[in-house]
């Protein structure tokens, strides 16, 4: 291997581990919020499911706004990125207001449909209602994030979120004296540090977004609905309506290891967002050679940090079930075990999706 290819490989694989860095800071404060909400109400979790799909209903035009950033990184247009990041936080704004306003009205009723207590409606709900600041302020945050990633900011951007931390302390410290509401506070609260430093050390740039922008970021985002709204929606709430009819253990057991491996999947799912920011300022700068050389790259690294991930993923859940003291350990595993190996035809597409996001080949 030529020292310039080396050189390459080691590159993919410094970029894929900040993502994967970035991927853990951000998982490792869902695992704590849940853990420290389980500790309080076993069956309350499910705020966290409800919580994390309207989350993904603003995050998928962030997603697409990465896309769109990397094309146009490499086509070395920056004007149009300060448009499309202005469109962008339009769009995930108006989204939130829209989903936090029917949440309002609607969210009693919403979590009254898995088979609660009265009690067990009202500590999901503090929950939620305590997260929805933070949600609205994530929702400015998280285009800001996908824009400077696009630009090579990888690092810098997995250091300053560093931040989210605070989470963990806030959240310990909160628990106490406010239950459920603290835990959510303390989240809410994060992610306003966060977006504040993002501001202040980045001053990112936004500029007046055109009709195409829209049009651009919401056919893109959009495309991201099915991988990560609608699918969710299936094999998360789907089958925890089925598993109430059975019992609450059961439930119980499931989502803590459906929450545990989908913040694993999310982990492994940032490795892939590599082969969007790399292939994707080759495909903006018009370079078919470099398109078809990164994607190798990044297909070999790929490869590697996968098999690596199968034997760490059920150590680290076998640490972590051990905590949270699941009443049927045996049981946990293998409801794991067969999520990973669910999993297998899923992480051998999604790369090869990757790059049909940036030609602009998938549609919803």
């Amino acid at each position: 291997m030529n020292s310039a290819l080396s050189a390459k490989y080691k590159e993919a694989y410094a970029g894929m581990l900040w993502l994967i860095l970035q991927g853990i800071i951000l998982e490792s404060l869902n695992w704590v919020d849940m853990a420290c909400v389980n500790s309080i109400s076993a069956d309350a979790i499910i705020a966290l499911v409800i919580y994390n799909l309207i989350y993904n209903a603003h995050n998928v035009f962030a997603k697409g706004l990465r896309v769109i950033a990397s094309r146009l990184y490499g086509a070395n247009d920056r004007k149009e990125i300060a448009s499309s990041l202005s469109a962008t936080v339009i769009i995930t704004l108006s989204i939130t207001i829209t989903i936090t306003v029917a949440y309002l009205i609607l969210g009693r009723w919403v979590l009254g449909l898995f088979a609660l207590t009265a009690e067990q409606v009202e500590l999901a709900n503090s929950y939620i209602l305590a997260r929805l600041s933070g949600y609205i302020i994530f929702s400015v945050t998280s285009p800001i994030v996908r824009s400077l990633e696009a630009q090579g900011q990888i690092a810098k951007v997995t250091r300053l979120r560093s931040c989210n931390v605070l989470n963990i302390v806030l959240s310990i410290a909160l628990l106490q004296p406010l239950g459920v509401v603290g835990v959510g506070l303390a989240s809410a609260l994060t992610e306003l540090v966060e977006l504040v430093l993002i501001l202040a050390v980045f001053k990112p740039k936004f500029a007046k977004p055109k009709a195409r922008n829209f049009v651009e970021v919401a056919k893109i985002g959009a495309s991201y609905l099915p991988e990560s709204l609608i699918s969710p929606i299936t094999n998360t709430v789907v089958s925890n309506l089925c598993l109430i009819y059975l019992s609450t253990e059961v439930l119980v057991i499931s989502q803590l290891v459906n929450k545990l491996y989908d913040g694993v999947l999310s982990i492994m799912y940032a490795t892939t967002q590599h082969a969007e920011l790399t292939v994707g300022r080759e495909y903006g700068a018009g370079n078919a050679q470099g398109i078809a050389d990164e994607f190798k790259v990044f297909r070999h690294c790929y490869i590697r940090l996968l098999l690596i991930h199968i034997p760490v993923t059920m150590l680290l859940g076998w640490a972590y079930l051990s905590i949270t003291h699941v009443t049927d350990m045996t049981f946990a595993l293998i409801l794991l075990f067969a999520r990973v190996a669910c999993e297998i035809a899923y992480y051998t597409e999604l790369p090869a999706r990757r790059v049909l996001y940036i030609f602009g080949n998938i549609k919803p």
